[in-house]
């Protein structure tokens, strides 16, 4: 198995539409956004990563920007391909914001747009201490929608479907020990990354975990299920927010074909 680290979800569902990869980690709004526009290689979502959108803009907690509304105006630093620019328009939706007054750039920004995970690890790691920073997480802020999900080819999905249902299994144990023991985490992906500040790295997947993926949903369900209520939510806010054409199931987005059992999906209590 070849695992290769992505460049934004939108590259990611592109090289699995393109039959480069036969999955990937991917926000669940590009794959809907991909779907509509490319009825004929559509994608599926195997298993909800995040079930707590991570998408968020980043400021300087003693900055002018207190409230979603602030943002009105402002300079955001944000790549093309990156999630958190992409998805703006929801947040600007939600919140009342004119989409157009904001400025996407990057230098001399008013806020940064990442995951609150990475956003919040990358600029302690610049020397920026986490009580001199605000997270504007959009799920806290009117987004109902998933964040990334396990992308996978249909054509693989159908033609190998114990490889599809193996590698959502081993995801699930692999995030749920995560969960359960992010000290134990950290130490895998310095293990893979010898280069990696590990204790940077541990708290950055207790961040992931405890803000994305111990919610009241995963706790009821397990870890990698959507509901039908949030996937539809989800397929409206991309096309409201995006102004596109056309309509999805949450059939033709998600299957639940490949999930572990329940028993092997539920979340552990995590040690300390």
């Amino acid at each position: 198995m070849l695992i290769d680290t992505g460049n934004g979800s939108a590259g990611a569902i592109n090289q699995v539409a393109g039959g480069a990869y036969d999955g990937a980690s991917a926000d669940f709004a590009s794959l809907i956004g991909h779907n509509l526009a490319n009825p004929a290689r559509r994608l599926l979502a195997a298993a909800i990563q995040y079930d707590k959108n991570p998408n968020a803009l980043i400021v300087r907690a003693d900055g002018p920007i207190r409230t979603p509304r602030d943002f009105a105006g402002r300079r955001i630093a944000g790549q093309p391909f990156n999630a958190s620019r992409a998805l703006f328009p929801i947040f600007a939706r939600a919140n009342g914001i004119p989409a157009d007054s904001v400025q996407f750039v990057r230098r001399e920004v008013d806020a940064v747009a990442f995951f609150f995970f990475t956003g919040l690890i990358n600029l302690q790691a610049a020397g920026l201490a986490q009580d001199q920073m605000r997270a504007f997480i959009y799920a806290d802020h009117g987004l109902q929608g998933y964040g990334n999900a396990v992308v996978v080819d249909p054509r693989l999905a159908q033609s190998n479907p114990r490889a599809v249902s193996g590698f959502i299994r081993a995801s699930t144990r692999g995030w749920l020990d995560c969960v359960t023991d992010p000290e134990a985490g950290g130490r895998a992906v310095k293990a893979r990354e010898a280069l990696a500040d590990q204790a940077l790295e541990t708290a950055r997947l207790r961040m992931i975990t405890e803000g994305t993926m111990v919610t009241p949903d995963t706790r009821a369900n397990g870890w990698g299920t959507a509901t039908d209520a949030r996937v539809r939510a989800t397929i409206e806010e991309t096309i409201t927010a995006f102004g596109l054409s056309g309509s999805l199931t949450p059939e033709e987005v998600f299957t639940d074909r490949f999930l572990a059992p329940a028993s092997d999906r539920a979340l552990r209590v995590a040690r300390g």
